[in-house]
């Protein structure tokens, strides 16, 4: 009989941790089956998701208050569908707030076996919670060295298996090469903003983030970089305020449309926009929204001068004042996306 593993991530980072886990397991023994929830990375590894993983994803203390029957439904439907499934082990990936609740009820309804992968951040507060773990987990799956020293301290069998990111990036980084591929001007400071995963995270960070990008780039010296997990938030700024609806002017339907648009692809297939192709799409958008153009009138006046529409004579164009706002950092260009 081929090994059963229930599986649960409810977060990007978590759903890359599977992903990994499921290949990994799946080398040293082809014929293992996995149950649970997960993400897309996990998906393209044959992983089968009951459902999505979306409900799942909250943070901090209001917004699973608020949510808390919707969470409490889902969380008893997966242990509901792990249970049927006749798991043989559960492995809880990272969430603990989330999986160590699974944990604790599969050992009291089974004899399922149970295991943490990503020790929870005890070590830092609340250190006394991990005397509990042996009540409910056979395992803690560790990502630091330190942590199996730490949980050793109240007998708690843990392994340390590293973290899947450090064979993948590189400590010795060409910053020039990156800047380049990017199309960031070498001479300038480059600033990372990372507004997290989970859209509450992107909600409540965001806003402060873009509000210190405006600040610092008055000084004229830094560019910034925001990633993005999910290649169509960008494209959430262009929702209609009054009716909740995302515009059709997509910049994927852009994108068809325009030839002129031509996104650089990542691992993942993600998008990245250059500094010249946002200058597009902010053209685009204010001749189609702000000057009511069609799409095919937009076209022709892009044909007429892909170089520099800025300077075009259609009197559609204020030339003057989109000359006078030639905008290089992300900090303007999300703020005029947004408008």
């Amino acid at each position: 009989m081929p090994l059963k593993v229930g599986l649960c991530a409810t977060e990007s980072s978590g759903d890359i941790l599977g992903s990994d886990l499921i290949r990994n397991l799946k080398s040293k023994d082809p014929l293992m089956e996995f149950f649970g929830l997960g993400g897309s990375e996990m998906r393209k590894e044959g992983f089968n998701s009951f459902d999505s993983n979306e409900e799942l994803q909250v943070m901090g203390l209001i917004d699973p208050i608020f949510r808390i029957n919707r969470i409490l439904k889902k969380r008893n439907e997966l242990i509901d569908h792990l249970i049927d499934k006749n798991i043989d082990i559960f492995i809880g990936i990272d969430s603990p707030a989330l999986n160590l609740g699974i944990s604790r009820i599969l050992k009291k309804k089974s004899n399922i076996k149970t295991v943490q992968y990503v020790c929870p951040q005890v070590w830092a507060w609340r250190s006394n919670r991990a005397k509990k773990f042996n009540d409910f987990l056979d395992l803690v799956l560790n990502l630091f060295p330190f942590e199996k020293r730490f949980l050793h301290n109240f007998s708690v069998n843990s392994v340390f298996v590293g973290h899947p990111k450090a064979s993948r990036i590189s400590t010795n980084i060409d910053k020039l090469k990156y800047k380049l591929e990017l199309d960031l001007d070498p001479d300038l400071k480059t600033l990372s903003f990372l507004p997290g995963s989970r859209k509450s995270e992107i909600n409540a960070h965001l806003p402060v983030m873009i509000e210190t990008i405006n600040s610092l780039s008055k000084r004229g010296d830094y560019q910034f970089l925001i990633p993005f997990t999910d290649e169509n938030e960008i494209t959430k700024n262009l929702v209609n305020l009054k009716s909740g609806k995302v515009s059709t002017h997509t910049l994927r339907f852009w994108e068809k449309e325009f030839k002129q648009i031509k996104p650089k692809m990542f691992a993942g297939n993600r998008r990245y926009y250059d500094i010249k192709t946002i200058e597009i799409l902010k053209k685009i958008k204010y001749l189609l929204k702000d000057k009511g153009m069609t799409i095919k009138g937009v076209k022709n006046q892009l044909l007429i001068d892909e170089s520099d529409l800025d300077v075009s004579t259609n009197t559609t164009i204020n030339t003057k004042n989109i000359l006078k706002s030639k905008i290089r950092k992300i900090s303007k260009i999300i703020k005029e996306l947004k408008k």
